[in-house]
């Protein structure tokens, strides 16, 4: 039995999950040197002390004379909070806090807000600009994306746009720091923008299955620091179990821990510290794998806790995960899951908490948790009156506290957790944040060439794969760091 369940390696659902997961915190922009130094983005929570502003500085007299203001972004899914414009009050809190808003944006700026919504966006946006459409003030786009339409020329960075203001509380800042070159800003996020906060992973413990397993209490573990690769990996094979005893691992059984193939080697690799790219003084991107033994150190690692040991899961269908039924029938001790996933879970028989991802030593100070990206706002260069758009974007943001209170203490403290310590995990996933430009920006390289095929094939041998990726990868980021230039 343990033999087959090694060969079929971790929850490998063929179909990818899309990529691309507040306010503002500090960001490191030096490369990794330590199990503790990840470089690309960490947010926070809770507002940082009044040093900076939570209030606009557009003048009191603005007024865009009933202009239109028409949004370009992707219709929203149960997963992903994608609007930024709703038609009326519904009584759900997210909702009504965005219309709410906009209203009033609009009486104070004298513009008409509204949306145009389509499922395929990301093909679109070549669409949109190339044929000069001048309707739109702001686009939301994944971040994978987003690097390509810079050096297409698709949207201005923020030197054009002179009303928004990064240094306000209301912005992102280390969301949109991670996703600067040399200091020039044109994918932006501030607490308009839901879908980084679902873009963010965590995991879901079930606790009947804790509590059967007589594990210590996973709460004050965290809390401890204690919550390592380690402990990840003994509960995790402690787990596996036969259910029906004919000696064969498949859907009926049961695993210690289970996750989409392409956010396995990703999301461990984060929490250890590690990000494929990192920053140099001057807010420049760098190439972190060549030559870095701790990264290699890391996915074999990874490979130990989940595949060698036997305790993770098989391959089920993209309609099974985004249901979560293996969870909710107590078949996972352990669920990958990213923030605008949780919700799925409410009616779930069995309690389940939400903890961060495990540490990779006790020696590393904090935990990092993955956030896949999201979808990044962004003024079109076909817009004809930017500082107008600039004006409303900034409008949008600084009015966004309310939006920002019904996702975070309404959806996600309310409906999504069901005791107080895992209110506590919220605060520390949320306070950890790491964004990784190699996860979400070089994709299909590094997850759908590197991190699914070495998973799906239980492949360890990074050289020669990461040899014949080399030359590409730097000469792309020389061509985005000049760019900016």
């Amino acid at each position: 039995m343990k033999h087959t369940a090694k060969l079929l390696v971790v929850l490998a659902l063929i179909l990818a999950f899309c990529s691309c997961s507040t306010d503002p915190g500090k960001v490191e922009t030096e490369p990794a040197a330590t199990t503790d130094a990840p470089v690309q983005s960490g947010t926070e929570t809770e507002p940082e002390p009044e040093t900076r502003s939570d209030v606009d500085d557009i003048p009191t007299d603005a007024n865009l004379n009933g202009a239109d203001f028409v949004i370009f972004t992707r219709t929203s899914v149960p997963w992903l909070n994608s609007m930024f414009d709703v038609e009326e009050m519904t009584g759900e809190p997210i909702n009504d806090a965005i219309y709410e808003r906009n209203r009033s944006v609009e009486a104070r700026l004298n513009t008409v807000i509204s949306e145009d919504h389509f499922d395929d966006v990301d093909s679109r946006i070549d669409e949109i600009i190339m044929s000069g459409e001048t309707r739109y003030g702001m686009c939301a786009i994944t971040d994978r994306i987003g690097y390509a339409k810079i050096l297409e020329g698709y949207m201005y960075d923020t030197s054009d746009l002179p009303y928004i203001d990064l240094e306000k509380q209301y912005w992102q800042q280390a969301v949109n720091d991670a996703m600067s070159i040399g200091g020039k800003y044109y994918l932006l996020s501030g607490n308009y923008n839901l879908t980084t906060y679902d873009y963010t992973h965590a995991l879901l413990f079930n606790k009947y299955l804790w509590d059967i397993l007589q594990f210590d209490d996973i709460y004050t573990t965290v809390k401890k620091g204690e919550w390592t690769f380690d402990a990840f990996g003994t509960v995790t094979a402690a787990a596996l179990t036969d259910l029906n005893g004919d000696g064969q691992m498949d859907n009926q059984d049961q695993y210690g821990y289970a996750s989409v193939v392409t956010e396995v080697l990703p999301t461990f690799w984060v929490s250890a510290g590690e990000t494929i790219m990192v920053k140099d003084k001057d807010g420049y991107i760098q190439y972190n794998l060549p030559g870095n033994e701790r990264f290699v150190d890391v996915i074999n690692k990874t490979f130990s806790i989940t595949v060698d040991n036997n305790g993770t899961g098989i391959g089920i269908d993209w309609g099974e995960f985004q249901s979560g039924t293996m969870f909710k029938n107590n078949q996972f001790l352990l669920y990958n899951s990213t923030f605008g996933r949780i919700p799925i879970m409410r009616d779930m028989d069995v309690d389940f908490g939400i903890i961060p991802y495990p540490k990779y030593t006790l020696e590393q100070k904090q935990y990092y948790s993955n956030n896949d990206g999201g979808k990044y706002a962004f003024v079109p260069s076909s817009n004809v009156t930017p500082v107008d758009a600039s004006m409303v974007i900034e409008a949008l943001a600084s009015t966004s506290k309310k939006v920002y209170t019904a996702y975070y203490d309404v959806s996600l403290k309310a409906k999504a957790t069901r005791d107080r310590e895992s209110l506590e995990m919220l605060e520390i996933i949320f306070d950890t944040r790491v964004l990784d430009l190699g996860r979400t920006m070089w994709q299909e390289l590094f997850v759908e060439k590197m991190a699914r095929p070495m998973f799906e094939n239980n492949d360890r041998n990074m050289s020669s794969l990461l040899a014949s990726f080399e030359s590409m990868v730097q000469e792309d980021v020389k061509r985005i760091n000049e760019s900016a230039k």
